[in-house]
Formats: structure tokens, sequence, C-alpha cells
């Protein structure tokens, strides 16, 4: 690795990113406008009340920090690991959270970012309150069960995907297919030091694994050993027994539907759609190999599709006794998390922040406070070399997220010193003549202004048509340029998306090492709210 690398940002207002829904702009740069749907404002201020709330609440320390041990068997916790689940047995120690599926090699780079995020708040909060202790956890969502979401990553702008023909929690699923997938991974990666290094860790990493789920809590594991991450899986019996309780509530008085149904009328009246829509039952049961939906039936309880039934009573003597064999669905899934953990905030992205926001009306039935809702940071990254080429076109660094059109017309316009395609001054002389021909025909004649118009339309569209035609051959001339334009706005923005949503850390991994992890805790504050643009 070149140790010359050196990294910087800067930032832009969500504002200027279009790719960003309205709402996600809305709450970063107007939380206040969701004042009825959050705890408290996202920001740093704000949690001296939150802590004060957590102080109230109890929660299963002991069960938690054994069943997060329990997870770790066969991997080596560092110093900080260590010291941070001997801290989460104590009252005054607390939570950051995040979560997400387990997509494939971390997927996004999306995915990294969030725990970076994560783990920077949390020092954040532990040099601000040094009378607490707050614990970074990145939370596995392995009960998913859509595996289209997960199976895929693009790395140097190639999508690779796993074949698995299997069903249910992708957490539970197998590991067939992978060894074909690394080996195109391989392929793609080349045979460099860094990528042979690579590439051999998956591998060792795959062979050590019990399943897909494994496989991902031991890469990032391994992705951020060096850190205090805590990850945890909470497809875990022993953790779901201290939501059984919560769980009845919506099974039998449908809980989970009404209270969020609250919230969408009110969501609603913002001007914003609901994210998520509630079912009757948010619980499924989990089979063999599958995740199923748990229906009502008249009196009674059965599995979608299935010939599995139940009487009420014979329901939730299988929920209080096998609580491993039901997952709550996305619902539910946030109270969940907030039964278990001692989880001051909860870093997630726009849409993810969106469902929380859906959540108030339940959290307030079971007398729980939520976590402050806090944006995870999105950034770009950009290289020196590509900024500088970007500069001798005319443009400014924040002009990378102009769209493709108004940056070739800017461009255009740039270098057009002698007004080549700039005709609009005979375009208005034009129109004027019209005028007041039209104003002499009106004395003789009112009903040939009517023609006279006509012929005006019919002429100035031809002069549109001419500044067109200039413009293209323009274009023309300037066409290495123009492909400058439309190169670098497709490396950045793939398929007029987000990089962040699209590309995988791997690149950027085999390039920098761990210093581009490092890089990206110290740079990706969630409590700033721009978006930031990292430059290599």
């Amino acid at each position: 690795m070149d140790k010359l690398i050196s990294m910087q940002s800067f930032e832009v207002p969500f504002s200027r990113v279009s790719q960003l829904s309205s709402r996600d702009v809305s709450y970063q740069e107007n939380p206040e406008k969701f004042v009825d749907f959050i705890e408290h404002i996202p920001a740093l201020d704000s949690f001296n009340s939150q802590i004060e709330k957590f102080r109230k609440q109890e929660f299963e320390r002991d069960i938690i920090v054994d069943q997060i041990r329990a997870s770790y068997s066969g991997l080596n916790l560092n110093l900080k690991q260590e010291n941070n689940l001997t801290q989460l047995l104590k009252e005054d120690c607390f939570t950051i959270c995040t979560a997400h599926q387990p997509s494939l090699l971390t997927g996004p780079l999306y995915y990294i970012y969030k725990i970076c995020s994560t783990i920077n708040l949390a020092r954040t909060l532990n040099n601000t309150y040094p009378d607490i202790h707050v614990v970074p956890c990145f939370v596995h969502g392995g009960e998913d069960h859509d595996f289209e979401e997960i199976n895929h990553l693009t790395v140097f702008g190639k999508t690779l995907h796993w074949e698995n023909n299997e069903i249910g929690p992708v957490g539970r699923m197998s590991l067939n297919g992978i060894d074909q997938l690394l080996s195109e991974l391989s392929d793609i990666l080349g045979s460099s030091p860094e990528s042979l290094n690579f590439t051999n860790r998956l591998n060792i990493l795959k062979n050590q694994s019990q399943n897909y789920g494994d496989f991902c809590f031991k890469l990032v594991h391994d992705i951020f050993k060096d850190t205090e991450l805590i990850q945890i899986n909470m497809d875990n019996a022993k953790m779901k027994s201290l939501a059984v309780s919560y769980f009845k509530e919506d099974l039998l008085n449908h809980i989970g539907q009404k209270s969020v149904l609250k919230d969408h009328n009110g969501i609603e009246k913002l001007g914003f759609k609901e994210q998520a829509h509630p079912r009757e039952i948010n619980l499924f049961y989990l089979g063999t190999k599958d995740r199923l939906r748990i229906v009502k039936e008249n009196n009674n309880y059965a599995v979608l599709d299935r010939e599995i039934k139940w009487s009420p009573e014979e329901l939730l003597v299988k929920l209080s006794s096998h609580p491993e064999d039901f997952s709550p669905n996305v619902i539910l899934r946030p109270l969940y998390q907030q039964i278990v953990l001692p989880n001051l905030a909860y870093i997630g992205g726009g849409g993810e922040l969106a469902y929380w926001m859906e959540r108030r009306s339940l959290f307030d039935h079971f007398n729980l406070p939520m976590p402050l809702l806090i944006r995870r940071n999105s950034a770009l990254i950009t290289n020196s070399k590509t900024l500088q080429t970007w500069h001798k076109l005319g443009f400014e660094s924040e002009q990378l997220f102009d769209e493709e059109h108004q940056l070739t017309t800017k461009f255009l316009q740039s270098i057009d010193d002698e007004g080549l395609i700039d005709i609009n001054d005979q375009r208005e002389k034009i129109a004027s003549s019209f005028d007041e021909i039209a104003t002499k025909a009106e004395i003789l004649d009112k009903t040939y202004v009517k023609s006279i118009a006509a012929e005006k339309t019919r002429q100035l569209k031809n002069i549109d048509q001419i500044q067109s035609k200039l413009k293209k051959l323009l274009k023309q001339k300037e066409d290495t340029n123009i492909n400058k334009i439309k190169r670098i706005k497709e490396k950045h923005f793939p398929f007029n998306s987000l990089q962040e949503r699209k590309d995988n850390f791997i690149p950027y991994y085999l390039r920098l090492g761990p210093e581009f992890i490092d890089y990206l805790i110290d740079t990706l504050d969630p409590l700033n709210k721009n978006f930031k643009v990292i430059v290599i």
C-alpha cells in the first residue's frame, strides 16, 4: 500500500443532493417539523434528558452480555471490546446502535458508513459525558428473508450475485454458492499482494463459519477488529424471551397495527407517505427453513398457506416456551431492539428513520422511551486527480452534484467566448418584429392577427431548432471534454444513484487498508448534518 496516500474532505448541504428524498432532506435540515414523532431533536445537548430517561429503565444486562459473548465464540476480543462488555453490565452504561441486513460482503458503501458513524458518535458521547459509558453496537438483521436485497455487490463496476436456492431468514442460510462467488471476486480483484491477502482472509472466515449470518458476523469483526465496536445477533432465544409480553400484546390486541396507523395519519398531514404498512399481526413464525406469516382465523391463529394452526392458548404457550421460533417484522423490530438494549440513539439512513418515526405511538403505548433518531452520514468518495480534471473544466467541487445536462450547458456557455450558440438577442428581435407587424395588421383586419401569431410561433420554433443545432455543433467540437463530464458523473453517481448505494468498500480498502476505516470513523460525525465528500 502506498503510505503517501492521504485523505481529506469537504461538505455540501443535503438540499444540494438531488438523489435524496424530500423527507430525508427535511428531517436533516428541519427536524423540528417532526417533533410529534421523535423523542428529541437529534443534537448533542439532547442526550442530557435522554440519559436521565434511560437511567430509570431496567435491562437484563446479565442476559444481554452473556448472549453477546456467546456470539463471539472462537473470536478474539480486543481490550476495548472486553471493556465495553464489562461496562455493559453496569447501570451507567448505554449503547448507540445501528443495524442492517447481512448484505453480501457488506454490500453498498453505506453499510460501512453506518457503522463508522455509530462509533464516531459513541466516542463523542464518552468524551462529552465522562460519568457514563457508551458502547457502539451493530445489530445484524439476519431474520429478514428478502434474499434479493442482500445477494449482490458491485466491485469496480461489476456486479456479482450469490446463487442460493434456499428460503427463509437469510442469516440462517447455508454457505452454498459462496465459494463460486469468492472465486469470481478473486478474478476481479487480481493478484496484487493486497488482493490476495484480502481474498485469503475471506476464505478463512468462510471456512470458520457455520452459516451465512455467522460469516457476515466474522467479516464485520475482521474489518473493525481494532475498534470498540460490539456486534449483536438478535436472532436469539434468550433475547427474544425478554420481549415475549410485548409480542403477546400484538398477537392478542394488534397494538402494532393500531399504533402505527395512528402515526401514519400524522405523517401524512406533514405531506409524506407511510414507510411501512402494518399488518394485524406483525410476527412471523420461523419454520425449519422458512419465515412464515401468522394470521388470525376467526378466534384462532394459523400460518399462512400452511397446515399449522393454534388456539390462542396454544400460541401463547408456544411463544413463551420457544420464542426463538418467532420473528418480529419491520413494525415490531424497533420495539424489540429497545426492549433488549439500553439504547440512547439509533443511527440510520433516511428510509430507516422514516419508519422509526412511525413507531412513536407504539413506544408510548408501552411507556418506553424512543432512541434519538440520528441520520447516518452520507458520503461521496473521489480523488484529487479527478477533482483537478473537474476544476480544469471550469467547475467548482460542489458542482459534482449538479445534473449532467446542467453541467454540459454551463460548460458550453463558459467556452463560447464569441457567443456562437447565443442567439437570444436575434430571437427577441424576430419576436419583436412580428409583434410590430401584428399591431399594424390589427388596424386593417383583426382576423389576420391570428395568422401572424401562428407564423411568429413557427419562426421562433425554427430559431430554437437552429440554436439546438449550433449547440450540438459546439458539443461535437468539444466532444472530449463533454465525455469527461459524462464519465466523472457516471463514476460518482452510477445509474444516477448515489455512489454509497451501489459501490462496495473493497476497492478503497484494498488501496488504503485499515487506515480507510480509521479515517471514516474520524470523519463521519452523524451530528454534522452535511453530506461529506472524501478526497483521496
